[in-house]
């Protein structure tokens, strides 16, 4: 009798702990997601929206990367209200005040690309997300080198070949970045292209099982992952042919007055204040950093969260989930808003 009492009470002890921990679990997850149901909420319907919109959206993107490249920054706006005018005739909707920008790259990306040293107006963000983003391979009309030397600093870690078409490996640089899969840069070109250079710019890829080949000249050549191809050239107006248009993306990287005020002005702060932009720079990195390892975050919350079996009270690994991704979340917030006040007090020195 007295032992079954024992055990009755232990076993009741036990039941209680276990609903202790149940309650522990489910106050966290409630104050976790607490926070994220009005975002999620938001989101969702945001999403449903852009949903509806998404055929003209992704039709007015398609055009600018394929179309708007050789242009001023006027041109290309120019072509935007045409392509709106066309699409509201054939009753498709799409985004009023449509921003390719925000639609093709995310803000991360951008600021990527300003600690790579590109210019931070919007006609070079523009041509940065061609280079980026287009099919074609890129060909810069770059008189004051500043695509050159993005191009150069963004692939710094990727092993970047340096060629022209006058340098007597050529060749040679040509085909070891095909078989080591490696980004090659052909600067300084004139108005013609080197023929060898015709199959690779049309992408007559071949097929031969899991490998793909590609003939350079008379040589069948592996294309391995990870191969990529710039070319630039300093003419400020040069006239290609209809084929050199048609086999790349060529884009108009000629300074601009905001670009030059942009560059001048980060030029006088480093001299003036350079404490200022050293910490801008490296709040920059970290908001950068984190930011990527919360959408990891969130990512891994949202599988688990739709692929839990039994009660999410059970599954603890989704409880530290949630709390690193609050963690995170708030760190990333305060970090942007140190970054914020940054920018605003280097813009007040100018």
């Amino acid at each position: 009798m007295y032992c079954a009492a024992v055990e009755e009470k232990q076993k009741l002890a036990n039941q209680a702990d276990v609903c202790r921990r149940k309650m522990t679990s489910a106050s966290t997850l409630i104050n976790g997601l607490r926070g994220e149901k009005e975002r999620w909420t938001v989101t969702s319907k945001t999403l449903k929206e852009q949903l509806g919109r998404l055929m003209g959206d992704t039709l007015l993107a398609c055009g600018f990367l394929s179309y708007s490249g050789p242009f001023n920054q006027e041109y290309r706006a120019q072509l935007m209200s045409a392509w709106m005018s066309l699409l509201k005739s054939k009753n498709l909707s799409y985004t009023k005040n449509l921003n390719v920008l925000s639609l093709l790259v995310d803000s991360e990306e951008q600021s990527e690309w300003a600690l790579q040293g590109l210019p931070n107006d919007e006609l070079s963000l523009q041509n940065a997300t061609i280079v980026t983003k287009g099919r074609s391979y890129p060909l810069l009309v770059d008189p004051q080198g500043q695509g050159k030397n993005w191009i150069i600093v963004k692939n710094q870690y990727n092993d970047l070949q340096v060629t022209n078409l006058n340098h007597k490996y050529f060749r040679t640089h040509l085909e070891d970045s095909l078989s080591l899969g490696r980004p090659l840069l052909i600067e300084n070109v004139e108005e013609d292209l080197d023929p060898v250079l015709t199959n690779l710019l049309e992408k007559n890829i071949i097929k031969s099982g899991k490998v793909d080949k590609i003939m350079v000249g008379d040589r069948e050549m592996e294309l391995l992952e990870g191969f990529d191809l710039y070319i630039t050239t300093k003419l400020s107006n040069p006239t290609y042919s209809p084929e050199i248009s048609a086999r790349t993306a060529i884009i108009d990287f000629t300074v601009t007055m905001k670009g030059l005020e942009d560059q001048l002005l980060g030029r006088v702060i480093r001299m003036e204040k350079s404490d200022l932009e050293t910490e801008r720079i490296r709040l920059m990195e970290d908001v950068l950093e984190n930011r990527a390892t919360m959408k990891e975050l969130e990512d891994n919350l949202l599988e688990k969260l739709s692929s839990v079996e039994g009660s999410l009270v059970d599954d603890e690994d989704l409880i530290v989930v949630l709390q690193t991704t609050k963690e995170t979340a708030a760190e990333v917030s305060k970090k942007t808003y140190n970054s914020r006040g940054n920018r605003e007090e280097n813009q007040h020195c100018s």
